[in-house]
């Protein structure tokens, strides 16, 4: 979820993600509706040494799954990103995203 697109790719989806629109790989989305799965995030976050708590986002059921959801599951990382940004592994990637 954390990698940009390819501007060779056509499956992306253009998300408002951190305060920019930007191309996310669509491959989690495609995959849930090809599969009727349903789709939700995670993020690991480190408490302590040996201790780590995951958080789930809200579960989207396989016949609810669409861009709308796509966004949902991208606002619930973006608010744990907001919340403590210096532990986003993937801070990095961030400025090799295709913005419009």
């Amino acid at each position: 979820a954390d990698l940009p697109t390819s501007r060779d790719k056509d499956h992306r989806v253009w998300l408002r993600f951190l305060d920019c629109e930007r191309s996310f790989l669509s491959g989690a989305f495609r995959l849930a509706q090809r599969t009727g799965s349903a789709l939700a995030g995670f993020v690991c976050q480190w408490e302590g040494i040996g201790k780590y708590m995951v958080t789930l986002s809200e579960c989207i059921p396989p016949e609810e799954v669409n861009e709308r959801s796509y966004r949902q599951v991208y606002s619930f990382l973006e608010a744990y990103i907001r919340r403590r940004p210096e532990r986003w592994w993937a801070a990095d990637l961030l400025q090799t995203f295709e913005t419009r």
